[in-house]
């Protein structure tokens, strides 16, 4: 849920080539959850259904976790 920190699902995010293939650049937070969640599953540690699963409840970790110990600032 890193749109909801942020507040913006507009993301400048860009992940340095440790192999030399390219460098990826996100520009919204969904092209990286996508990205993440494929790059598991074609490498064989997930199937897609674990993928899903485990996006939703991240997700309603990061809500719980953001309503109780984060808040936004005046300055």
């Amino acid at each position: 849920m890193i749109a909801g920190f942020l507040g913006t699902r507009n993301i400048d995010f860009t992940v340095p080539s440790l192999t030399g293939l390219g460098d990826r650049h996100f520009a919204q937070v969904k092209d990286l959850e996508y990205e993440v969640g494929d790059a598991r599953i074609w490498g064989g540690i997930h199937y897609r259904s674990a993928v899903e699963d485990g996006a939703e409840i991240g997700e309603q970790v990061a809500r719980q976790v953001l309503a109780d110990h984060f808040h936004r600032s005046n300055d």
